[in-house]
């Protein structure tokens, strides 16, 4: 079993992507994860307004411009992370879905 929150031996805590981290769960979720000392990147779809992701403008928390609807911007936004946490509101059904980077067992946030 896989836990987010072990670093042994002084190694970093893994780096937690989050997708819509502008986005009012995500941001949540991007708190979360830094208050706890996470690394956490989190996507913005522009940051060309810096006022729509300000909230989440948090010392060591990376901020990327990405859009899931764009073929390719993830390619180089999960390279380095441990997890994808993807967290859209689509049709009015919000889905969050966590995701386990390339040989990480699957993580549930219940």
């Amino acid at each position: 079993m896989c836990r987010m929150d072990s670093a042994a031996n002084g190694t970093p805590k893994p780096l937690v992507l989050v997708t819509g981290g502008a986005g009012f769960i995500a941001s949540h979720i991007v708190h979360q994860l830094h208050a706890r000392g996470y690394r956490v990147r989190a996507t913005v779809r522009s940051k060309a307004n810096k006022e729509r992701y300000k909230h989440i403008a948090l010392p060591g928390v990376e901020i990327v411009e990405a859009d899931l609807l764009t073929p390719g911007s993830f390619d180089d936004v999960v390279k380095g992370t441990n997890f994808l946490i993807i967290s859209i509101l689509l049709y009015r059904i919000l889905i969050i879905l966590v995701f386990p980077l390339p040989n990480l067992p699957i993580l549930l946030i219940v």
